[in-house]
């Protein structure tokens, strides 16, 4: 999965912002970034899980199957709003 070419996208100060068509996104959290990061280029979702599980492993707050669960519905939203192509 990857980003999709039609979308742009542009930081500003800590918030993301992707524009699809008439649609705009703020991705204003440091894993949504981090993950959105790993997308631009080709990348599968367990190398994007590992990733985030690795950057995160001294956040307690969270379990592994937790920030599984993050990235899995991160992407799916993503996916459904043509923000990512592929599976």
């Amino acid at each position: 999965m990857k980003l999709n070419e039609n979308i742009t996208y542009e930081k500003m100060g800590n918030d993301l912002y992707i524009m699809v068509e008439d649609e705009r996104f703020v991705l204003d959290n440091d894993v949504a970034i981090d993950v959105f990061d790993l997308l631009k280029v080709e990348s599968t979702k367990e190398k994007i899980k590992a990733f985030v599980r690795n950057k995160y492993r001294l956040d307690k707050e969270f379990t592994d199957d937790e920030k599984d669960g993050y990235v899995e519905e991160f992407l799916t939203v993503l996916k459904i709003n043509g923000i990512i192509t592929g599976s």
